[in-house]
């Protein structure tokens, strides 16, 4: 630096650069007295007159800063003059190179010149219950309402509800018909049973509340009947079907019964004129062509003796199988009863869930709605400021206004248990009217 150039700068601004230095470097007062530099803040060096010095450099995992001329610097932990000052302490003693038309000239730094300033603190964190948690730029003078402005605002994170009116309308919706499937569930466990039991109509009383109209019911239940009935006549006619076909074998098997016996009279008949003619042929009184003739009558009747069997095993048979059939066309029917009983039961078991778990939902929704329109809140959100120091960790409870230091993370949380408490829920018939 040239001598003129020093002489300026020693008479010109020496009475009120250190204080200029000071008022640009921490504008804040309250930071500029009491915070400690930490890593990630980025500080700017320069000085006055010499555009080429100027350069911004962030404090590193170490804790040092890298400055021109005088390198690196402990930063973390000091406040920005105890930096400033290590800095001019060392600047008198270095030097920069300035080409000159003999060649470089050494230059020098005056100490008054050096300005050193933080642009960039370390963000803050925000989480919990605002629109958008995460992190934001530190503002020197930042607030916690302005930090939660920035974030857009307090948000029931938790309840995760985007419009509590048109999700309460929705709630509804679920919960009307709902009802009418868990009155149809329940009328078809009754008729279920009755077909068990083997009767033919049922009756079942469900209360009409939740949106249930009163002229749905008793359609629901006319239906019902009606299909209890059809199924129960239908089963029958199955059974009787098969029994009149037992019967019907049963009257062929007395009728084989009887000619077999006729048939075995006969041939028994038949039996004793073949021995009777056999003797006469042996005394030579009847010819042959009459023992061929009661040969042949003895041989028919034994014929028919083995067709008749053969007939009745098989209409023996038949009646055994349709004996089966019908204890199987029972089993069966119990079996599938049994089966769609199970299903209708674990439906009315998930439809008096679904049925709990909306009502629960309609009081929480109802409240908030009522809250959003009183337009406030029950009760003040817990904020909480999580500070971190050279040496320990600070839990600070704070409230809207309290100042934020860079690097602060804002836990806030609002209180809902005026919405969880018993003597502040409304009843779900009221959220229904509404």
């Amino acid at each position: 630096m040239s001598k003129s150039l020093g002489v300026f700068l020693t008479r010109c601004l020496k009475p009120t650069v250190a204080g200029l230095v000071l008022l640009i470097c921490f504008g804040n007062t309250a930071v500029a007295e009491e915070y400690l530099l930490a890593k990630g803040d980025v500080l700017e060096f320069q000085v006055l007159g010499i555009p080429d010095l100027r350069q911004r450099s962030p404090i590193g995992m170490d804790g040092t800063v890298l400055l021109p001329l005088v390198g690196a610097v402990e930063a973390a932990g000091r406040t920005v003059s105890a930096v400033r000052d290590a800095v001019v302490a060392q600047a008198p003693q270095k030097g920069y190179p300035v080409q000159g038309v003999g060649g470089d000239v050494w230059q020098f730094v005056h100490p008054e010149a050096v300005v050193l300033q933080v642009v960039e603190y370390r963000p803050i964190y925000l989480t919990g219950d605002v629109a958008n948690p995460g992190e934001q730029p530190f503002r020197s003078g930042m607030t916690v309402r302005q930090a939660i402005a920035v974030a857009g605002g307090y948000d029931l994170v938790r309840l995760r509800i985007d419009n509590p009116i048109l999700e309460l309308t929705d709630l509804k919706t679920q919960y009307n018909t709902t009802w009418p499937r868990l009155a149809a569930a329940q009328i078809r466990v009754a008729r279920l049973r009755a077909e068990l039991e083997g009767r033919d109509e049922t009756s079942l009383a469900v209360s009409a509340d939740g949106g249930l109209s009163a002229g749905l019911l008793p359609e629901i239940e006319q239906v019902q009947g009606e299909l209890l009935a059809n199924r129960v006549d239908d089963h029958s006619k199955e059974k009787q079907a098969v029994r009149v076909s037992l019967q019907h074998i049963e009257r062929r098997l007395d009728l084989l019964s009887r000619r077999q016996e006729n048939e075995q009279t006969a041939k028994e008949e038949d039996t004793i004129e073949l021995e009777r003619v056999r003797r006469l042929h042996e005394k030579g009184l009847a010819s042959v062509a009459l023992l061929n003739d009661a040969r042949r009558a003895v041989l028919l009747w034994s014929t028919r003796a083995l067709e008749s069997f053969a007939e009745a095993s098989r209409m023996e048979r038949e009646r055994n199988d349709l004996q089966r059939n019908l204890v199987r066309i029972e089993d069966s029917r119990r079996i599938e009863l049994l089966g769609e009983l199970t299903a209708a039961m674990l439906d009315v078991a998930d439809l008096k869930a679904q049925l709990q778990g909306n009502a629960e939902k309609l009081v929480y929704v109802g409240g908030l709605r009522s809250e959003l329109a009183r337009g406030g809140r029950q009760s003040p959100p817990e904020i909480t400021v999580v500070r971190k120091s050279a040496d320990a960790v600070d839990r600070i409870s704070a409230n809207e206004e309290t100042d934020l230091w860079p690097g602060d993370v804002v836990e806030i949380t609002l209180n809902v248990d005026w919405i969880l408490a018993p003597s502040l829920r409304p009843s779900i018939a009221a959220e229904k009217s509404r």
